[in-house]
């Protein structure tokens, strides 16, 4: 699905949350926390193929391609777990609105529905660079992110605190842009990425303010496994 009518897709589900009855099941938040982005290793194996000039797997429009150089300059497999090319995050963060509306299913249950849209951010050094080329190197990534999602959550007190475990399936549809420099590579890159993922999840909130804490882990169907956190702070209370 391209990203346009991924965007029909979220709003779509925006409304009809949207549409839902005022009440404390309806909520909504702005998010501060990691780069939702979770199509790094898709925007960079794109760059990597425009790069080489693959039009076919680039999947994305940009400035990539730099006459003269070797082949294998830019590692579309960085981020695999069997990666040997070191690297380290120096950036990695999101802001955002999520709108969610909560079912009960019974007892302390509930099905909740919910959309993520968003703008992330991550950086990444490479001491020694990558491929073919030992110069250090810098990879940025810049992501728009629309994300609907269904979870089943069991809620229990704890203290003075709601927690709150959750399991779902999502679909986060990205448009990613991609730098990759260093003293010979000046790479710019823009590619489309939708990932369906499997989440679990815990959220503790004060329920007086209604300020909540969540962390979860994804298993998206293209990429490594994500573990993120971040902080909700509910709007129109």
């Amino acid at each position: 699905m391209r990203v346009r009518d991924a965007w029909g897709v979220g709003l779509v589900c925006a409304l009809g949350l949207a549409g839902c009855d005022a009440s404390d099941a309806t909520r909504l938040a702005l998010v501060a926390g990691h780069d939702a982005g979770g199509a790094q290793s898709h925007a960079l194996q794109a760059t990597a193929a425009a790069f080489v000039g693959d039009g076919s797997r680039a999947g994305g429009t940009g400035r990539a391609q730099a006459a003269g150089l070797p082949f294998g300059s830019i590692d579309p497999d960085l981020f695999a777990p069997d990666s040997d090319t070191p690297y380290r995050a120096t950036l990695d963060r999101g802001l955002g609105l999520r709108l969610s509306h909560r079912v009960p299913l019974g007892g302390a249950t509930a099905l909740e529905a919910s959309v993520l849209g968003g703008v992330g951010q991550s950086r990444y050094h490479l001491p020694r660079g990558m491929g073919a080329l030992v110069d250090p190197a810098e990879i940025r990534f810049t992501s728009v992110t629309l994300a609907p999602e269904i979870a089943v959550v069991q809620q229990v007190r704890l203290g003075p605190y709601d927690l709150s475990a959750q399991a779902g399936v999502g679909q986060q549809f990205s448009r990613t842009r991609t730098s990759v420099q260093s003293a010979l590579l000046d790479v710019h890159h823009r590619s489309d990425a939708s990932l369906a993922y499997l989440t679990l999840g815990l959220a503790l909130t004060e329920p007086e303010s209604g300020v909540s804490v969540a962390l979860d882990v994804r298993a998206p169907d293209s990429d490594q496994i994500r573990l993120r956190s971040e902080l909700r702070l509910p709007l129109g209370r």
